[in-house]
């Protein structure tokens, strides 16, 4: 038997990640009076969006290991699933020189003492530090760039949510296409490393790429509560 439940939250707030809430059980318990094995739902394969009404949406898949008892018209699904979520931040703004391997050492946004200095590298053994890399940079022959901006960050928590290019005035770029992303971990270091592609028009000029992370912060577990019965049609009053 498979599950979905289906989740939102009002932007700012977004759905986060935490090693320790990824398998979740939920009751359930047929028509007849059986109670079967548990539901498991596996928070770490939440896929989440953000929607046109502004806020972010996120599919749980769960399943059961066996089936209702014959005879049967409907499970009771009851429990409660304790969720992440955090709030959306921006870091500064930091500048890397349009050539590929370009790279900054930079303070992990949020952690204590990171300060707000956008083009200052930061100091070894000072504060936790992340990998600031421009990975991939190719000129179209229509004067358009590809350019690929990845992050590494090892031994802390941290839960980015995109990369933003933006102009001088650190107003997002209109000119671009975000064109694939990606998002990896190493359980055995504590390493995570995201990359996003982005397609740019018109860059007569441009010598440096400003780009901002917008990262999850101040996450919380916030409990679910599930109550409801499920028949061969879907979800009943």
């Amino acid at each position: 038997i498979r599950f979905k439940a289906k989740l939102e939250v009002k932007r700012p707030a977004v759905f986060g990640e935490s090693a320790d809430m990824r398998q979740q059980s939920l009751e359930v318990t047929d028509s007849t009076g059986h109670v079967l094995e548990p539901a498991v739902f596996d928070l770490a394969r939440m896929s989440s969006r953000r929607t046109e009404k502004g806020t972010d949406l996120v599919f749980i898949r769960g399943e059961g290991p066996e089936s209702a008892f014959s005879g049967a018209e409907w499970l009771h699904i009851k429990g409660t699933l304790r969720v992440p979520v955090a709030v959306v931040q921006d870091s500064p703004v930091y500048e890397l020189p349009l050539r590929k391997k370009a790279e900054l050492q930079i303070p992990v946004p949020g952690m204590s003492g990171s300060g707000g200095g956008g083009h200052d590298v930061a100091a070894s053994g000072d504060v936790p530090v992340c990998r600031l890399k421009l990975e991939g940079v190719k000129e179209q022959g229509n004067g358009d760039l590809h350019a690929q901006v990845s992050l590494q960050v090892e031994g802390v928590p941290f839960d980015l949510e995109c990369f933003e290019l933006v102009d001088g005035n650190d107003v997002p770029l209109k000119n671009i296409e975000s064109a694939g992303t990606g998002h990896s971990f190493s359980p055995e270091d504590q390493k995570s490393s995201w990359y996003q592609n982005f397609k740019i028009g018109s860059i007569d000029g441009m010598e440096k790429l400003r780009v901002r992370l917008k990262y999850k912060a101040n996450m919380e577990t916030v409990d679910v509560p599930v109550d409801c019965k499920i028949g061969l049609g879907g979800l009943l009053p």
